[in-house]
């Protein structure tokens, strides 16, 4: 509003530009001309033959002659079409596609034709279009969101199956360095002071000390064991524990809130597809 006008009247900005903007936005380009002015602004001819022509937004566009109910008989109707239909044949491509609505507000009386009905279905259709489109990339995020969740608590089960046998090694591995510690001092103090101690008796028997291994025989097997019982170690006990059970816990919220999407995602896509938006 006012709309396109030709004469000497300007607006404070440049409409031409700013329809021309809005069009690379727009899904739907409506050009409404009413009776008394029919296709006879040049204006909005100019803007009509840069949109289809130059930009090509000929498929998005459509005719309206508004006011319809002010045309006087058929014959007042069929010149006004005419008119129109002769100067935009003149500006779009398409001239076989090339279709001029008549509307007006459904609650004037007039015998003459309504298809403002078209134009509802033109925008419903529109919208369904849109809709398919936006419940085809939601169902393909929630996909990639849940097979990202699901990889993460696969992944911390693991790492945490793991964590608990680095667990039970480390646990063994204080073991074996305790023993090999407490045998060490023994060998240190020699095969005597080994049968000395309470233990030596048991320890002697196992290793067989006092029969024939020296004590630096020993030391150097002790240190050897000791040796490799660090490099296993190492190797088998620097595993990652898991994330934390809060971290956990979110990532399974959100893995049971995309399965409720997902079942409301079904159900509105199936309710959509029933219905005609209105």
């Amino acid at each position: 509003t006012p709309g396109l006008i030709d004469g000497s009247f300007r607006l404070s900005f440049d409409v031409k530009h700013a329809i021309e903007e809005l069009a690379h936005q727009a899904d739907l380009i409506f050009v409404f001309m009413d009776p008394q002015k029919q296709a006879t602004v040049s204006s909005t001819m100019k803007v009509v033959n840069k949109l289809d022509k130059e930009l090509n937004f000929g498929k998005r566009m459509h005719y309206f002659i508004t006011m319809a109910d002010q045309m006087k008989d058929e014959k007042d109707r069929g010149r006004v079409l005419q008119q129109c239909s002769t100067q935009l044949a003149a500006n779009v491509q398409d001239t076989h596609s090339l279709k001029i609505y008549t509307i007006y507000l459904p609650d004037r009386q007039s015998e003459a034709p309504n298809e403002i009905d078209e134009l509802c279905k033109i925008v419903s259709d529109q919208i369904q279009v849109h809709m398919q489109i936006a419940m085809r990339t939601l169902k393909k995020d929630m996909d990639m969101i849940t097979g990202i969740a699901d990889r993460f608590i696969a992944r911390n089960k693991t790492q945490r199956a793991s964590w608990s046998t680095a667990l039970i090694w480390k646990a063994l591995v204080g073991f074996i360095s305790a023993l090999a510690l407490i045998l060490g001092i023994f060998a240190v103090l020699g095969s005597s002071g080994m049968q000395e101690c309470p233990i030596g008796g048991f320890l002697c028997s196992i290793f067989n000390v006092a029969n024939g291994i020296s004590s630096q025989m020993l030391g150097t097997i002790l240190v050897t064991l000791m040796t490799i019982v660090a490099g296993i170690s190492f190797a088998k006990c620097r595993v990652p524990q898991g994330a934390p059970k809060d971290a956990l816990k979110k990532v399974e919220q959100v893995v049971s809130d995309m399965s409720l999407v997902k079942e409301r995602h079904a159900l509105q896509k199936k309710a959509f597809m029933s219905h005609n938006i209105q």
